[in-house]
């Protein structure tokens, strides 16, 4: 667990954001803009996996499920999934209202007071109009990389 490496992923309407970490160290994140047209996102949605992937030495990749509101995000949501099957990518969902509940003690109401707490750690997100989705790549990430950290203590202690 110590250097898996996962990269976080998070899919809207009109942008995508993607965090890497090593371990739980966060080494980069990015954001790419959508077109407005179906078709062209689904390309630049596409490219820009195939981007990380071939930049970034990815094991695992995690996606939240829950914020697919619209037609369009849930397309787009699909298609990232299947792009990450594609390339032979260990994918792994989180359902968003579990990330909220598990998160915290008291778990958080909101996703404002969860993008808060992660800004506490990585105020140099936050900065843009589309900083929420880079705390929300980043969230994502730690949560699922702390878990992973915490189950393989938890297996290998002794009994």
């Amino acid at each position: 667990m110590a250097d898996t490496r996962l990269l976080s992923f998070i899919v809207t309407r009109r942008c995508l954001a993607a965090a890497y970490f090593v371990g739980t160290r966060l080494e980069h994140v990015e954001l790419r803009r959508l077109d407005s047209n179906q078709d062209r996102a689904e390309g630049s949605l596409r490219s820009f996996i195939n981007w990380l992937l071939s930049s970034l030495n990815v094991d695992l990749a995690v996606m939240k499920l829950g914020d697919q509101t619209g037609a369009t995000q849930k397309f787009l949501f699909d298609v990232a999934k299947q792009a990450f099957r594609n390339e032979a990518v260990m994918l792994e969902i989180v359902d968003g209202a579990e990330l909220l509940q598990r998160c915290a003690q008291p778990p958080f109401r909101t996703v404002v007071a969860f993008r808060r707490s992660i800004a506490s750690f990585w105020p140099v997100l936050t900065g843009g109009s589309a900083g929420r989705f880079r705390l929300d790549a980043a969230g994502l990430g730690i949560y699922v990389q702390t878990q992973r950290l915490v189950d393989s203590v938890i297996n290998t202690s002794p009994s």
